[in-house]
């Protein structure tokens, strides 16, 4: 199964939501902005309504 709706938990993406393009369902996702300190989202098992669209948590990992 693909995930395409995230919502971010932690680090500089806190609060944030991200639509992708069939992101596999076990990968976790790297944030690495030019100016921002590079940063690791692992995928949950929750999920979160954002705007009525159901989305997959991706939480920081420390």
């Amino acid at each position: 199964m693909k995930t395409t709706h995230v919502a971010f938990q932690g680090g500089t993406k806190d609060g944030s939501t991200a639509d992708y393009d069939n992101l596999d369902a076990e990968s976790n996702l790297l944030f690495d902005a030019a100016f921002e300190p590079e940063e690791l989202y692992e995928r949950t098992t929750e999920t979160v309504v954002v705007d009525g669209i159901e989305r997959v948590v991706y939480r920081l990992k420390v």
